[in-house]
């Protein structure tokens, strides 16, 4: 899946040529469309629209959706990402045929403006849950679909897409499981985001067997069942409902991370500022020069879904205190 938002550029580029993710024949080599200013003009970002998948790559993170109502956007077809779909799965995909409900925002980029998809979910409004019921019909479990074992994650590289899990030892498998399982991308639970590189963690999953005799780790979380997100690792805790308003200082989206620097006059926490101006120290010892006042780090996903942040854009934020120190979410 990719980072953030639509595929970025450089991504669309490669898709038109047949070399990038997302490759294939026809419109499905095509991302989202632009649109003029007066069909922007027509978009009720309050209404509900109900539609059929027409496509969707589970790896690449997007697909369409054929509009049952004719005549919103061009061609009666919506662009979808995988972060705009309502669902419990710990990977988010649709499947072709499937009958949908959703809304529609535009999306501004540096190619202009777009029509989307958003809160995606099915006819009537149920939340989409299908992994698990697709697994079942496809894959073979070690000891079934429900049995879990414990471990040690000794890596998982996101940009490869794949780690390794040692399982403990003492457990007594139905066929002779190597101690050592690759895990891929699909079976890494993080609570429907897209993994991230990590080491060292101790986890829980499940075993499946491939049509080639290969055993490998299926849907891996924390203990006791928790996803794996930075919150749960880091500790993360927002430290009051209150919303602060802010500036955005840079928004490094290839990188996936930012700095926003809150307005002046707003009275934020004292152990809160403490922490900004140790992060903006360290930040400076390694000769990097953010900016003049003291700001709030934030990650990709810690940005409203559809929303594109520029530089000195003005922006409303919670703050967040972790093992790392201070962050900005939900930043709208």
């Amino acid at each position: 899946m990719w980072g953030k938002g639509a595929p970025n550029p450089w991504q669309l580029m490669m898709m038109m040529k047949g070399k990038g993710k997302g490759k294939g024949k026809g419109k499905w080599n095509s991302g989202p469309r632009t649109i003029s200013k007066a069909v922007g003009e027509k978009i009720d970002k309050d209404a509900t629209y109900t539609g059929t998948v027409e496509r969707f790559s589970k790896f690449s993170g997007f697909g369409f959706i054929k509009m049952a109502q004719a005549g919103i956007v061009p061609g009666d077809t919506v662009y979808v990402y995988y972060k705009s779909i309502d669902t419990s799965d710990r990977f988010p995909h649709l499947v072709k045929d499937m009958e949908v409900q959703f809304g529609l925002h535009k999306y501004k980029s540096g190619n202009g403006t777009s029509v989307r998809a958003k809160h995606v979910c099915l006819k009537g409004g149920s939340q989409i849950a299908i992994q698990d019921d697709l697994d079942a019909q496809k894959k073979e479990f070690v000891g079934g679909q429900n049995l879990r074992y414990t471990g040690t994650l000794k890596f998982y590289r996101s940009k490869s897409g794949y780690g390794y899990v040692t399982m403990d030892k003492g457990f007594k498998t139905t066929e002779t499981v190597p101690e050592d399982l690759r895990v891929e991308e699909a079976e890494v639970n993080c609570g429907g985001k897209k993994p991230f590189g990590m080491k060292d963690i101790k986890v829980e999953f499940g075993i499946w067997k491939t049509k080639k005799d290969a055993f490998k780790v299926y849907n891996m979380t924390l203990p006791k069942g928790i996803p794996i997100t930075k919150d749960a690792l880091e500790n993360r805790k927002i430290t009051s409902p209150t919303l602060f308003k802010g500036t955005i200082v840079k928004n490094m989206w290839r990188q996936g991370y930012g700095y926003v620097e809150p307005a002046a006059g707003q009275k934020i926490p004292p152990a809160v500022t403490t922490k900004m101006a140790a992060m903006k120290k360290e930040t400076e010892e390694k000769g990097k020069k953010v900016t003049e006042g003291n700001v709030l780090y934030f990650r990709s996903a810690d940005i409203e879904d559809g929303k594109w942040l520029k530089k000195e854009q003005e922006v409303q934020f919670k703050i967040y205190t972790d093992d790392k120190g201070v962050g900005a979410c939900e930043i709208h």
